[in-house]
């Protein structure tokens, strides 16, 4: 009797462990918040299903062993051509069953040439013209107004 009420404690101290672990959490993507002007750029990423153009955050998958940063930094490079020297995290959104990691950053002048093989186009959009798309379903994942509102908050603090 002794051995399985030890036994049944062990158990409920392992479940109880278990509970109380902070994981980390895992993120498909790392994207990024660009801010010139009082504008953000928005692009269309290559690989959205055909007659799909909706608009997104820069940005893309993270490689093994990558973390945010390094993927953001990576991405930006692939597609723009480009390397902020810091960025701000906004946080994780969550998306289609998976959590991506949203950086932000202000740069100095913008961005107009763009690598044709990985985005579709580009386009620098005010934030009423950001909500705007928004409401009308022309956002790619939806979560990118909040960002770029929370990148202000953060920003202004």
């Amino acid at each position: 009797m002794q051995v399985t009420l030890v036994g049944m404690m062990h158990l409920c101290w392992n479940t109880l462990l278990k509970r109380l672990t902070v994981k980390t959490t895992e993120f498909k993507t790392a994207r990024c918040v660009l801010k010139w002007d009082d504008r953000y750029l928005l692009v269309v990423h290559r690989g959205q299903l055909r007659g799909s153009s909706r608009w997104g955050l820069p940005g893309g998958h993270v490689e093994p062993g990558e973390n945010g940063i390094e993927t953001i930094r990576r991405e930006l490079q692939e597609e723009l051509s480009i390397n902020p020297g810091q960025f701000t995290m906004i946080g994780d959104f969550f998306y289609k069953r998976h959590h991506h990691r949203i950086y932000g950053a202000e740069i100095t002048e913008p961005i107009a040439k763009y690598n044709h093989r990985e985005l579709l186009k580009i386009a620098w959009f005010p934030l009423a013209s950001v909500e705007s798309l928004a409401l009308q379903g022309e956002l790619h994942a939806g979560y990118e107004a909040d960002a770029i509102t929370a990148f202000n908050v953060i920003s202004s603090e």
